[in-house]
């Protein structure tokens, strides 16, 4: 919603069925913000959605642990379901303009996300600005974010941020 006060378009992807509602509910006042029920990562298919053990409890706090990577350890590795998975790349590839800011935080897929982006110069050139959130703290993650780390300070465009939390 902050984005959208200051940008012509905002896509916002979610993936799980009760955060998606929420953010319908709480975005259907903004009609420049398009709500996409997929999650955003490398590849057009179905991919299995992980929850957090305890999201009945509490669903606002916990369907932010939602994710796609199998082996992050505040998720339920049998509570899954299966979802779309929206290419992210092709997405802003088939954009009619520029984007102002990619923000991701996709629970531990901008790993594969982010080093799929690097290797398409002509998508990463559209992109302004990308902000991501790393979890690093997922089992194997360490070594492959200062990879990204190292390769986004020798990019150029876009200015591209990795410690955003």
């Amino acid at each position: 919603m902050l984005l959208a006060n200051h940008a012509k378009r905002v896509y916002a992807f979610e993936p799980d069925p009760w955060a998606l509602e929420q953010v319908r509910k709480n975005t259907q006042h903004l009609d420049n913000i398009e709500v996409i029920d997929a999650a955003a990562g490398c590849g057009q298919e179905k991919v299995k959605l992980f929850r957090h053990p305890d999201f009945d409890d509490d669903p606002t706090m916990n369907s932010q642990s939602s994710s796609i990577i199998a082996t992050k350890s505040n998720i339920m590795q049998d509570g899954f379901f299966e979802v779309d998975q929206v290419d992210l790349i092709q997405f802003i590839h088939d954009l009619d303009g520029p984007v102002g800011v990619l923000k991701i935080d996709i629970e531990g897929a901008e790993v594969d996300l982010l080093e799929a982006l690097f290797e398409q110069a002509d998508v990463l050139n559209k992109i302004q600005y990308v902000f991501a959130e790393t979890h690093e703290k997922i089992s194997g993650h360490e070594t492959c974010v200062a990879a990204l780390r190292e390769r986004a300070m020798r990019v150029k465009r876009p200015e591209i941020n990795l410690h955003w939390h």
